[in-house]
């Protein structure tokens, strides 16, 4: 399991980044924008657009290995029309996410 920090950092008392939103913004822009989503593409995603949607406390969300392999995916697929360091330390957030171990799975070598 993956632990991905919502982090919002605000710049002059706006929200100049959010994580969750821009999580969402990965997940539902097609990995090719001119071809589209198809079928395989929308029942891989969709469940997991409500799953970052609907994150807890809004300071973190714990997602599935495969799950955090198709958001860094597509966090490294994305296209920005600025270079900010703000940006960048989002997508290293992201893809550098610490691992957690599994509620309820026990370690080999403790059984």
């Amino acid at each position: 399991m993956k632990k991905i920090e919502l982090k919002t950092i605000n710049e002059n008392g706006n929200v100049l980044l959010d994580y969750q939103t821009q999580i969402v913004q990965f997940l539902s822009t097609p990995l090719n924008p001119q071809a589209g989503a198809n079928y395989d593409e929308m029942s891989k995603v969709l469940p997991l657009i409500d799953k970052v949607k609907n994150a807890g406390d809004g300071h973190h969300m714990m997602v599935e290995d495969a799950e955090h392999a198709l958001i860094v995916e597509r966090a490294k697929a994305a296209r920005f029309t600025i270079n900010r360091q703000e940006i960048f330390d989002m997508l290293r957030d992201i893809i550098n996410a610490e691992t957690v171990p599994a509620v309820g799975v026990r370690d080999a070598a403790t059984q």
